[in-house]
């Protein structure tokens, strides 16, 4: 009897210990918050060999609104993204190939590709988007007498395909004497499929 009292005993200390730890990291999920997967993180949606990529979210009381907002910030992203491979490429290419003045078509080239940049960006494709919605309790009433309104966040994917970025490139260096003369367009592409590739590995997407 003394056993079973002791092994009853035991028993319930166990669930006691084990009901409390459950407790303490319910109450530390509690403090942390939950983990969320963020929209269009999975690497298809990343840039790879042959498209850049960005998302771009925002968060409105307007649908309209937020899926304007949103569709700006994934430009302004994938610009980013194009103008800072293009200055690498450059750069790498000013060092490794005979160039007359160095800096001077380093400069002048950095000045065209945001130009043409800013051009293609228009023909971006919306590879995919997600709208969503949350109720929002405001601290006051509004103009309209509500206590609580609903919030969109829209979150889209734009693409850009590269050969369309440097065709444009190419004609619009082809139209300019000064940098046309010391462009080698086999050279520059080369460089910068090289640095396409290095974007892909390290997104994830090998695949061609």
């Amino acid at each position: 009897m003394k056993r079973i009292t002791q092994s009853i005993s035991i028993l319930l200390a166990f669930l006691f210990i084990l009901g409390s730890s459950d407790l303490m990291a319910q109450k530390r999920k509690d403090v942390v918050g939950k983990r969320t997967k963020t929209p269009f993180s999975q690497k298809r949606y990343k840039s790879d060999k042959k498209y850049f990529r960005a998302v771009g979210n925002a968060e409105s009381s307007s649908v309209r609104i937020s899926e304007q907002k949103a569709r700006v910030n994934a430009s302004g992203l994938l610009a980013d993204q194009i103008n800072t491979l293009v200055k690498k490429v450059a750069t790498d290419y000013v060092n490794e190939y005979q160039v007359g003045d160095k800096m001077e078509f380093q400069s002048k080239f950095e000045n065209q590709v945001m130009t043409v940049t800013n051009q293609v960006l228009a023909g971006a494709t919306e590879m995919d988007s997600q709208l969503y919605t949350k109720k929002k309790r405001l601290k006051k009433r509004n103009a309209e007498g509500k206590k609580k309104i609903y919030v969109y966040n829209y979150y889209v994917v734009l693409q850009m395909n590269k050969v369309q970025f440097l065709l444009a490139l190419d004609k619009a260096i082809g139209i300019d004497p000064q940098l046309s003369v010391d462009y080698n367009q086999q050279k520059f592409h080369s460089i910068f499929n090289e640095e396409m590739d290095k974007i892909a590995l390290a997104n994830g997407n090998t695949e061609d």
